[in-house]
């Protein structure tokens, strides 16, 4: 195959890598890239002409499932599944994709176990990259232009908002940036052929960022839960500017289409960032998808209840303030 090749050739993980270096270097900032598979989790950070890589080969949504239970409590991806007490439901369908990793989710609750599995695996895999590469909190809360999705879990959804939101939980990126999925499944192919063809490679990216899933605001915050944290001014063509006032804990989404062009402004209070700086606001203009934009004023980190009860009533309230 080298032989035969033109191009050198690189292992999936390394293209993509070099794919979100690629565009790191076009959007002048921080890109992360997360691809989840049937036994590897792979996630990526590059900026500044730097690339982080982590890949997780215990993990993945196949075969390798069948430890995630090791990683993650059962109660907490049961609550991320909309499954309440029925636990078992998620053991059994762990188990089930140990033996048949090739099985695919045929009813929304089967596709909600599989999301809310795929949640437990970024989680792991998320914290042991920023554990391997001995980032801080502080380093792990820079802000990101964009979040770039890989894998049959992550770009198959039949609920874009409902994963968006799980990935958000697992990942925690801060800042205003576009969530991106590789639906062609062709971003490796693209990061192989950017150091011989860069401006095709621009075309195609910007082909592929017109059918984006939208826009997040991530804020990180040190006000006081219920505190007011960002006011927000949203024009959308023609209609009448929205504004908002954001307090810490807020979960919302403003319905964008792709269709429609809006021009954002972001003014956070004195004691949040936005990824400008503490009391920096922030214009923008921009298209949606099928998410919208999604406000994420949770903080950083999550603060999470501290039993699963309490963390189940959590997650249901964040899925219905989702599908508002």
């Amino acid at each position: 195959l080298i032989q035969r090749s033109d191009l050198p050739v690189l292992p999936v993980v390394h293209a993509f890598g070099a794919f979100c270096e690629f565009i790191s270097a076009l959007n002048k900032g921080r890109i992360l890239g997360l691809d989840i598979g049937r036994r590897s989790v792979t996630v990526i950070s590059a900026e500044d002409d730097y690339v982080n890589l982590d890949v997780s080969s215990d993990l993945g949504m196949g075969e390798t499932n069948s430890g995630i239970s090791e990683y993650a409590q059962i109660d907490d991806i049961a609550a991320w599944a909309s499954l309440g007490e029925r636990r078992d439901i998620v053991g059994d369908y762990i188990a089930h994709k140990a033996v048949w990793p090739a099985t695919a989710p045929l009813t929304t609750e089967e596709m909600n176990i599989e999301q809310a599995i795929a949640w437990a695996n970024l989680s792991c895999a998320v914290k042991r990259a920023h554990t391997r590469w001995n980032w801080t909190n502080e380093k792990a809360f820079e802000p990101i232009r964009a979040l770039v999705l890989r894998g049959a879990v992550l770009v198959n959804a039949d609920d874009w908002k409902r994963l968006t939101l799980l990935i958000l939980d697992a990942v925690q990126p801060v800042g205003i940036f576009s969530v991106i999925v590789d639906r062609p499944e062709i971003l490796p192919s693209l990061g192989l052929l950017a150091s011989f063809n860069p401006h095709l490679v621009v075309q195609l990216y910007e082909s592929i960022s017109k059918d984006k899933l939208g826009w997040v605001i991530a804020p990180v915050t040190t006000a006081q839960e219920g505190q007011l944290v960002l006011k927000i001014s949203i024009w959308i063509e023609d209609q009448e500017v929205q504004n908002l006032e954001i307090l810490h804990g807020d979960l919302k989404v403003v319905p964008l289409t792709a269709r429609q062009k809006a021009r954002i402004k972001v003014a956070p209070s004195p004691d949040t960032d936005i990824g400008a700086g503490a009391g920096k606001s922030r214009l923008l203009t921009s298209s949606g998808g099928p998410i919208g934009l999604i406000i994420d004023a949770r903080g950083r980190p999550v603060t999470k209840a501290a039993d699963s009860e309490s963390r189940f009533h959590q997650v249901r309230k964040w899925l219905s303030e989702i599908e508002k």
